[in-house]
């Protein structure tokens, strides 16, 4: 890691966490705050079809993409970042990361992650085929190893750092394999890749003073607050877009109109300063119930489908 900034040495856990702990653990390091990223492409994918609840595979898909998935996912992207996650405000919440956990615990659950992820890739192995698992095996391992090791694309040079959180896509195949569901339009794909990325930017700007001290060179960094917020717009409008000329539910509409108002307030509102933790809460107390209102009607009508 590079910077002046210097953070206490993180010491490990692991001694004196019972083994009865490392699961509750595991969880924490898991980000349980943004599972709902994971939740809603799965229920994207399956939207339409609520049926499917009678079936194993549906669930056993469904608790895969909530905890074994964010776990390999935030514990390889945790894994090195000891010293600059103890210096950011917003680690340290259960729900949203932690910052007192030493990489020989990370690695650790890294590798536990891959181990439940293998166990999980054998089951559906057993439902789709072993080559498509593969195929998605191979996306879920390549762009976690990319974005956090050898190149480290978390680090820049820019667009990579916004590219490598794409593969979070992957989901919608999956739930449509899993499930034996008609292949998804390509605008749901464009949709939820606009929303991939200016989810991923909006955190690099939350994140963009502690980045600055550590060296990286994300988007956020290589912009500056006012053209990285402009960007951020941008692309929420390009969402909103898609939403409005490929999808008949006009409540997607709705909500990529909320977050295309709520990335023009922060424009006008701070445009020189990253927002604080509390404002960046309340915009997630604002876009996340909204989120949460539309599943319904993505998961009982289709509305991507």
């Amino acid at each position: 890691m590079t910077g002046k900034h210097q953070a206490p040495q993180v010491k490990s856990r692991g001694s004196l966490l019972p083994r009865s702990y490392w699961f509750l653990h595991s969880v924490e390091v898991s980000r349980p705050g943004f599972w709902f990223i994971t939740l809603w492409l799965y229920v994207v994918a399956c939207g339409g079809n609520e049926t499917l609840v009678s079936q194993v595979p549906f669930w056993v898909g469904l608790f895969y993409c909530l905890y074994p998935l964010n776990l390999l996912t935030f514990a390889w992207n945790d894994l090195g970042d000891v010293r600059l996650d103890s210096i950011n405000p917003r680690k340290g919440i259960y729900l949203l990361g932690v910052n007192n956990v030493a990489d020989s615990d990370l690695l650790k659950l890294r590798n536990m992650g891959l181990l439940i992820n293998g166990m999980f890739g054998v089951y559906f192995a057993s439902v789709i085929g072993l080559f498509k698992i593969l195929l998605l095996g191979s996306i879920v391992i390549g762009a976690n190893f990319l974005y956090n090791e050898g190149p480290r694309f978390r680090e820049g040079p820019p667009p990579l750092d916004l590219l490598g959180s794409i593969g979070y896509i992957f989901v919608l195949q999956l739930g449509t394999w899993l499930n034996n569901l008609e292949p998804l339009p390509k605008s749901t794909w464009l949709f939820h890749a606009f929303m991939i990325l200016r989810s991923q930017l909006w955190g690099q700007i939350i994140d963009l003073k502690c980045d600055a001290k550590s060296g990286r060179r994300t988007t956020a960094v290589t912009l500056g607050i006012r053209r990285a917020r402009l960007l951020l717009a941008f692309i929420v409008f390009c969402e909103l877009s898609v939403a409005y000329l490929a999808f008949e539910d006009i409540y997607v509409s709705y909500f990529s109109g909320l977050s295309f108002m709520q990335a023009l307030v922060e424009i006008f509102i701070y445009p020189n300063e990253p927002p604080t933790l509390h404002l960046a809460a309340l915009t997630g107390l604002v876009m996340t119930p909204a989120a949460g209102l539309l599943l319904p009607r993505v998961w009982f009508y289709g509305s991507f489908r």
